[in-house]
């Protein structure tokens, strides 16, 4: 939306030496750190509510049903292969417009950026918080951002380059996982019956 109005009328025209305030406005809110801190903010707890109102929703319910046992949702009569293309969507549309705002956040996106080992940290959020909820994956992402940002400070206590650091960061997050597998699988706020502990 930026962009657009920032095009569209707001800004002058090639060859103008007036500017327009409103879209000196705008630009100014867009490099701001507090403004993306914001939009994320207002985002993130649309796309929260939203996603508990499907979730308590007939549609959540069937998504559940077809989790626990898929030849019971189909014998009554729910199209399994179309719930899971819906989940599928759905899932997509909010992973890109989550990289649309690490985008504008970066300034700068290349493939390349898109290791491995970012999808390593997905999966690390989803053990750390919860699976199958909501709150957990926000708990989960906190609380990997506290310990990757957090091993930073063993710079002033541990003689470590830079690289050596990375590596000693990625070990204590290795072994934070192992501790949550062994004692905590079904993380902090999930529940063991959403992986089948409980039965």
């Amino acid at each position: 939306m930026t962009i657009f109005l920032a095009r569209v009328g707001l800004t002058p025209a090639k060859g103008s030496s007036n500017k327009s305030i409103i879209g000196s406005i705008i630009n100014d809110l867009a490099i701001s750190n507090y403004f993306l801190f914001l939009f994320t903010f207002v985002s993130l707890a649309v796309i929260y509510i939203l996603l508990e109102q499907l979730v308590h929703s007939p549609w959540g319910r069937v998504l559940k049903s077809i989790r626990e046992d898929e030849d019971v949702a189909s014998a009554l009569g729910k199209n399994v292969f179309s719930y899971k293309i819906q989940v599928l969507i759905l899932g997509s549309a909010i992973a890109g417009f989550a990289g649309a705002l690490l985008a504008f956040n970066l300034q700068y996106i290349n493939p390349r950026n898109f290791i491995p080992m970012e999808t390593f940290y997905a999966w690390i959020i989803v053990v750390l918080g919860g699976s199958g909820n909501n709150k957990g994956i926000i708990v989960g992402a906190f609380m990997l951002q506290f310990f990757y940002s957090g091993t930073r400070l063993l710079q002033d206590f541990i003689m470590f380059d830079s690289t050596q650091m990375a590596s000693l960061r990625i070990m204590i997050i290795g072994l934070l996982l192992v501790v949550f597998m062994m004692y905590k699988p079904q993380g902090l706020l999930g529940k063991k019956e959403e992986l089948g502990l409980g039965r």
